[in-house]
């Protein structure tokens, strides 16, 4: 089934609950996450700025306010590589 704003907060929780050694990729491309889906996703992150490493969310709904909630959270994650937003609403101003 495709994860979307519905599902978001069941999602979001268990992201957060994933323990030790921590999430190093995520992948939730070709679903219908909008900005409010990706700023839970992105709460839910903060636990594994140390471990992750990928973050793909192409082709969802996401615009300006979802990336720049997604950008505010992985700021402080230090081995992230891959932030992937493609064939999103992202404009200028969410770059």
């Amino acid at each position: 089934s495709k994860v979307d704003d519905a599902n978001a907060p069941a999602l979001a929780r268990e992201l957060a609950a994933i323990g030790s050694p921590g999430l190093q990729e995520l992948d939730l491309g070709w679903n219908e996450l909008s900005d409010a889906g990706a700023t839970l996703i992105a709460e839910a992150l903060l636990p594994h700025a140390s471990t992750l490493r990928s973050v793909r969310l192409a082709h969802n709904r996401i615009g300006d306010s979802g990336a720049m909630a997604l950008a505010s959270a992985l700021v402080t994650h230090t081995q992230l590589m891959t932030l992937d937003l493609s064939a999103n609403s992202v404009s200028a101003k969410g770059v």
